[in-house]
């Protein structure tokens, strides 16, 4: 799943002032570096950040897509080594064991559930 792309409320509140600033006057100049020139600096490396980090995201899950695969590539050969293995001595063998295998006669047998009242019952057999 593709992570949720960043947008920035700061860079369209600073582009809605840098226009109001443009229509003013295109070399509006307010004194202490608040000039449309520095606004629209500040705006585009703003912008360029945003842009950056969005598409580092989207390298970011390519990789984690080429990792999931990989993964998935990497269980089946280990699920095959186990069937061959199995295969080749036996699926109660040592051999099988010594791959990770749990050997036939090791596996716990299924214990019957007891048949008996409801949920609803209390502890002296009465229904409530």
């Amino acid at each position: 799943m593709a992570r949720q792309k960043r947008t920035s409320k700061a860079l369209d509140k600073l582009n809605k002032r840098l226009s109001g600033m443009k229509s003013i006057s295109p070399a509006l100049d307010l004194g202490n570096g608040l000039d449309v020139a520095t606004v629209g600096a500040s705006a585009s490396n703003l912008e360029t950040s945003v842009n950056t980090y969005n598409q580092d995201l989207s390298l970011f899950d390519k990789k984690t897509n080429d990792l999931n695969d990989l993964e998935k590539a990497n269980n089946q050969l280990s699920r095959r080594i186990l069937q061959a293995v199995g295969s080749a001595y036996g699926f109660d063998s040592s051999e099988y064991e010594m791959v990770g295998g749990v050997r036939t006669s090791e596996r716990k047998k299924p214990h019957p559930k007891p048949k008996g009242g409801s949920a609803n019952d209390d502890a002296s057999g009465q229904a409530a």
